[in-house]
């Protein structure tokens, strides 16, 4: 009786696929599937493992057999976690279904080690990767220590705590009143001066200095411990 109850089963599901195809209408089911597989795609890039799950289809939905393979691409405005909508396409004949596909993506961050105070220069030994829900996550992580080292805490963190750019800063590498080499580039011309640091800085960012020689305030660029660029 079970065995019987098996191949009516199978069977079944080999008279719906044949009844869509003899029906010449697309089943349902490739459309889900070239939906998820697309979905699988875009969040792979960014998550470390994943899993998606197509929305079921109205089953009074019908689609012209494709005579060519489905394309899918996310619509416009998906994201890559939660709830996305892909856009599955024939193009002949030519019609088009949004999909929603519920998406359970994980990926690694740095996250603090142990409480952190304000300030703290971080180190290797203050980071650690946690694995968290990629929907659940704040905006903006860092996936590698090599992405946080050198860098310094504007506030607080709690043990666990993720990393985000807002809770951190380029430490200074010029400070406010140090000496420095202010060098005024244009093409192949430059020219070098004393000068001293009016605020603090971090690299690439930008900074005013004073020209000692001449006593002029200038604005320019940290390229070094001591070095500011200024446009010539």
């Amino acid at each position: 009786m079970r065995r019987a109850c098996i191949v009516q089963f199978l069977c079944s599901g080999l008279l719906l696929g044949s009844a869509a195809a003899a029906s010449g209408l697309h089943p349902l089911d490739g459309v889900r599937a070239a939906a998820e597989q697309e979905a699988l795609r875009l969040v792979g890039e960014v998550a470390d493992t994943s899993t998606a799950a197509s929305a079921s289809l109205d089953s009074r939905l019908r689609l012209p057999t494709c005579s060519a393979a489905l394309t899918a691409r996310g619509a416009a405005g998906t994201h890559t976690a939660g709830r996305i909508t892909i856009e599955v396409a024939c193009p002949a004949p030519a019609w088009r279904v949004f999909v929603p596909v519920a998406i359970q993506a994980r990926i690694a961050v740095m996250v603090a080690a142990r409480p952190l105070a304000a300030r703290t220069a971080l180190t290797a030994s203050d980071l650690r990767p946690s694995e968290r829900d990629l929907a659940s996550l704040p905006y903006g992580h860092f996936r590698t220590p090599a992405d946080l080292i050198g860098q310094e805490l504007v506030r607080p963190l709690a043990q666990g705590e993720v990393l985000t750019p807002q809770v951190v800063r380029s430490l200074p590498l010029v400070r406010r009143g140090q000496s420095v080499i202010v060098v005024a580039r244009s093409g192949q011309l430059s020219v070098r001066a004393q000068g001293e640091a009016l605020a603090a800085a971090g690299l690439d960012q930008r900074i005013r200095v004073r020209n000692l020689s001449s006593g002029r305030d200038v604005e320019g660029v940290v390229r070094g411990p001591d070095l500011v660029e200024v446009p010539l």
